[in-house]
């Protein structure tokens, strides 16, 4: 894994340009992705998500898949262009991941994946995510609003 970015955000514009910006830079080049996004309840990570979403030109109202743990998108304009957005939080083990039929789309290389809580998942289910991987760390700052976002690059599946 290589670090590729790791910036100070201290306001929503900031992570709308943050967005753009690792849209433009490195997502937009991909013909496929999985982005493992950690960070604690609240770190903004649903926020990210939507925002390079936006940068895709998806226009649909994107949401936390909280509750349905992965909500689907396609790019009207392109519509080969193919997201999930997966929420693992309530996700307990490998089995339960497995009995919801996840696998599919996690291998599936038509469809870039953006995946929050991956420690809900083990190493081995993690690997089997298609196309270049991508981890992006949220952490709190000390004050209100700061966030610092690390993100490493790692080799395509």
């Amino acid at each position: 894994m290589k670090k590729i970015l790791d910036k100070k955000i201290l306001n929503h514009q900031q992570t709308q340009l943050f967005a753009k910006n690792l849209y433009k830079k490195y997502l937009s080049q991909e013909k496929n992705f999985t982005i493992f996004f950690e960070g604690g309840l609240g770190a903004g990570k649903t926020y990210i998500i939507r925002e390079i979403l936006k940068n895709f030109g998806i226009t649909d109202e994107i949401t936390s898949p909280t509750y349905v743990y992965v909500n689907e998108y396609a790019n009207k304009e392109n519509p080969s262009q193919k997201f999930a957005h997966f929420d693992l939080y309530r996700i307990k083990d490998d089995n339960n991941f497995y009995a919801h039929g996840f696998e599919e789309i996690f291998t599936n290389k038509e469809i870039n994946k953006f995946v929050e809580w991956p420690d809900k998942i083990s190493r081995e289910i993690r690997h089997l995510a298609s196309g270049t991987i991508y981890f992006v760390n949220v952490k709190h700052g000390i004050s209100a609003g700061l966030r610092r976002i690390i993100v490493h690059r790692g080799e395509s599946n």
